[in-house]
């Protein structure tokens, strides 16, 4: 299927804004993005949270706009994990891991338990798998600490790597270090962001230094070997992990933001006013371009654009006649 024929699929609208291509989904009504998945796609699938009330996870076909519900996961629960080549989703319900196959989804599987002894208390960051595709990585609280804990995928047991007096937002391996992972609270009103690099056996080292004072929404560059951050209302920059210097790649008043495996496009929610809009940043041409119409600011489900199976199309929610719509844009449009 070509991105023209989405149009004439019954379950996507096509919405045009200023001679580029997007796509509304349809049915389910409720469509509020791929809120707290990652990466969140393979080359024809995204797994989205959607439903008339509770949104809940399911898969989204994007070749038919065909979409499943599958688990009762909801976007307030431990982040989900989503393999790009199986399309397979990790789900982790308490201290259980389970495998929905994209598939058959309504069947999952148990691959995994993070035990909990070693690890007390409710997830609050992760999931995420290593590089070698031997550990699940996740973060549990109780009242008085957080664990970055792993769990070995073969022999199912548990070890922690890091332990802190403080919640985290987000856990993510490296992609390309299976002995590394991103640990990071976000910037909030008062509060600057945290982040940290724990290694396995050695502990974590804070990243404070290198990154500004007040950062969120931090994910690995497409080869590991650095960090995008959002500086709030200031710009979207990257993190040079082995130079040990950032870089300030995009100056707009982003809230958050994705980029390509290759970095050459930023997409972001960018405050504009008492609105927020989808804009994409060409960083060869330096050239930056509006997607969406102004979405009000105070709108319970903001924007979130992400890149989505392959870089193929930009994924973003919509705030349509009050609820909130799935919109996809062809990526090479945007080039």
């Amino acid at each position: 299927m070509t991105d023209a024929d989405l149009g004439e699929t019954p379950r996507f609208r096509h919405v045009p804004r200023e001679g580029l291509d997007r796509y509304r989904l349809v049915d389910p009504p409720r469509s509020v993005g791929p809120r707290r998945v990652a990466p969140v796609s393979t080359a024809r699938s995204v797994w989205l949270y959607a439903g008339e009330e509770t949104p809940t996870l399911g898969v989204l076909d994007v070749e038919t706009g065909a979409f499943r519900s599958d688990t009762e996961a909801t976007p307030d629960g431990p982040t989900p994990l989503v393999d790009a080549e199986s399309g397979t989703a990790y789900v982790l319900d308490g201290h259980a891991v389970a495998a929905h196959d994209a598939e058959r989804s309504a069947d999952p599987r148990s691959v995994g338990r993070f035990d909990e002894e070693t690890v007390p208390g409710i997830p609050v960051a992760g999931l995420t798998r290593s590089a070698d595709g031997e550990q699940f990585g996740a973060v549990f609280a109780t009242d008085d600490e957080s664990r970055l804990a792993t769990c070995a995928v073969e022999e199912g047991t548990t070890a922690v790597w890091h332990t802190r007096d403080r919640r985290y937002d987000t856990l993510r391996f490296s992609p390309s270090d299976a002995s590394l992972a991103l640990l990071a609270r976000d910037a909030t009103d008062g509060v600057g962001g945290e982040a940290w690099l724990a290694r396995e056996g050695l502990g974590a080292r804070p990243l404070g230094q290198l990154l500004p004072d007040h950062h969120g929404d931090l994910r690995w560059n497409g080869g590991g070997t650095g960090l995008w951050y959002v500086e709030p209302r200031r710009g979207v920059g990257l993190l040079h992990l082995e130079a040990g210097r950032r870089e300030r790649v995009w100056a707009t008043a982003a809230r958050e933001a994705d980029a390509t495996r290759d970095g050459d496009l930023l997409a972001g929610t960018v405050v504009d006013g008492e609105s927020v809009r989808v804009a994409v940043y060409d960083r060869r041409a330096d050239r930056e371009r509006v997607v969406s119409a102004s979405i009000p600011g105070s709108s319970t489900w903001t924007p979130r654009p992400q890149f989505v199976c392959a870089d193929r199309w930009l994924l973003y929610t919509a705030t349509i006649d009050g609820d909130p719509r799935v919109t996809l844009v062809p990526v090479d449009a945007l080039r």
